[in-house]
Order: C-alpha cells, then structure tokens, then sequence
C-alpha cells in the first residue's frame, strides 16, 4: 500500500511477494499544516520558515512542521521592539537547527534577544538543536 498525494506513511512494513520484498505503508495520516505531502512512503517536507518534527508512537511517527523560533529585535536601548521568526534556506527544513536570524539590510545593526540571551547579528544566526 502506498498513501496517497497529501498523507504520509505513518509506519511501513516488507512484504514478501514472488518477486521479492517490497515495503508498504502501514496507516496513512493527513499532511501536517505547513506540510506538502507528495504521497508515497516519502515523509512531509515542510514550507520555508518551518522545520520537521516528529515524534515515534505506536504504529511509526508522526509528523508535524513547527515554525522557527521567535525572537525579539530593536535599534538600541528603546522602549520599542519588534518580533520576527527564524528562516530556512527553503523547503524540507528536518531540524530546528535548519533555522537561523537572517543577516540582511532589515536586521544589520539590530539588537536581537531570545529565551537564550541577547547579540547583535553580524552574519546569519543558526539555531542549535
């Protein structure tokens, strides 16, 4: 069995057939949000600015696409802040760690603070897992 366009193989298993051994899917599970789904045995491929998670249950692994982290960023010591989120290099992020602050002409020179302290951005910044 394979799932169809927009599920993924939550687990699978080998068959034995007359020409050989071939693996099916096991259950089928709706795409995640933020999630394509090309069908198959494949697992889901996240949007850019998202990255794959997944949690082993019974049965296989489910799936889901969490959003960067956020972080909070400012021109200096003012009262005022702003909030953005960690992005991917595209599609198909796996980890957390595929996330980073953009160094760019917005955030060059920014403050930028998160649950892990605070810096300013001198090139792109990844999180680590």
């Amino acid at each position: 069995m394979q799932c169809s366009i927009g599920y993924y193989a939550k687990g699978t298993e080998n068959i034995e057939t007359s020409s050989g051994t071939v693996q099916s899917a096991t259950n089928c599970v709706r795409c995640p949000d933020n999630g394509l789904c090309v069908g198959g045995l494949s697992k889901p491929s996240c949007d850019s600015g998202y990255y794959l998670w997944s949690l082993t249950v019974i049965g296989g692994k489910q799936y889901s696409c969490n959003r960067c982290p956020s972080y909070s960023y400012t021109n200096g010591p003012s009262s005022w802040s702003q909030t953005g989120y960690g992005v991917t290099a595209g599609r198909g992020a796996d980890s957390v760690s595929d996330c980073y602050i953009p160094y760019n002409q917005v955030t060059a020179g920014y403050y930028f603070r998160d649950d892990t302290g605070s810096a300013v951005i001198t090139r792109n910044c990844y999180y680590d897992s």
